[in-house]
Order: structure tokens, then sequence, then C-alpha cells
């Protein structure tokens, strides 16, 4: 497999040895192929950052976790009652955390890889910021079903859904 420093000499031979309006054609095309990779490439990195990130944030809750539960077992000899419910109360919230977090890096994943294939730019604006109306109207032009009867909440998860 030749080398990209060999595909590149190669490529720039052939460039220089076509007429005019041909070399720039190639150039043209070579430069597109470029910035297309370079798209993905950053597109990918993203993708690999947020995925580090989440699984970094998941780490950081399973150890949490882990610490608060061995607490609440030690807890638990003494008091039973009052131990269990500590435990499903900080279970609980530790999992709201992580879905949480999931969420929010999801959802910035997805909006980032939108933007970066899209060939307008996105208004980079989270729903969450958008007011009712404006949630309703969007709904309208997506054509999603009832949307005057539904509640932000409701409205947000049914536009990321259509």
């Amino acid at each position: 497999m030749p080398s990209t420093d060999m595909i590149t000499e190669r490529l720039d031979a052939l460039e220089a040895n076509l007429p005019t309006i041909p070399a720039k054609v190639f150039h043209f095309q070579r430069a597109v192929a470029a910035k297309t990779y370079d798209n993905y490439t950053a597109t990918m990195g993203a993708v690999a950052e947020s995925y580090k990130s989440f699984f970094d944030t998941a780490l950081t809750s399973s150890k949490t976790v882990t610490g608060q539960a061995r607490a609440a077992g030690e807890q638990l000899v003494a008091t039973l009652t009052n131990g269990i419910k500590t435990v499903a109360g900080q279970s609980v919230a530790q999992g709201k955390k992580v879905s949480e977090a999931a969420e929010a890096e999801v959802t910035g994943l997805v909006d980032a890889a939108i933007d970066a294939v899209e060939d307008a730019p996105g208004a980079g604006t989270p729903y969450e910021q958008w007011t009712k109306v404006e949630l309703v109207a969007r709904a309208k032009e997506l054509n999603v079903v009832g949307p005057t009867r539904m509640s932000k909440k409701e409205l947000i998860k049914a536009l990321r859904s259509a």
C-alpha cells in the first residue's frame, strides 16, 4: 500500500501534467476530498471524545454509588429500615445524575454531528432554551400530531424523535 506522501506526489504530478481547466477541476476535487476527510476526522474525534467523557462520568458515578452503597450497608447493620430507605434514595439520585449527564452528552454529540454534516449550519440552540410557542411552531413544521396539547418536555421529546 503506497504511503500518503507517495499518493500526494503522484496526484501532484498528475495535476501538473493536465491542461489548465482540467487541472483546476482536479485541484478542486482534491480540496473537496480533503475537506470531507477533515470534517469526517473531526466528527469521529468528537464522537470518540464524547464517548470518553460519557464513560468517565459513568465510572465516577459508579465509584460514587459503590462508596455510598458500602456506607449504607454499614448503616443497615445498625438500623435495617433506615438503611434500606437511604440506599434506595441514593441509587435513584445517582441514576438520575447519570441519566441527565448521558442525555446532555448525547444531545451535544448529536447536535455537533448534525452541524458537522448539514449543508447549512444549525442554530445551535438546544430545544430547552426555546419558548413553547417556538417548539409548537417547529412541531407543526415537522407534522407532529397534537403539539398544542403537549407540555414543553413532551414537545422536546417529540421533536427529537421526529
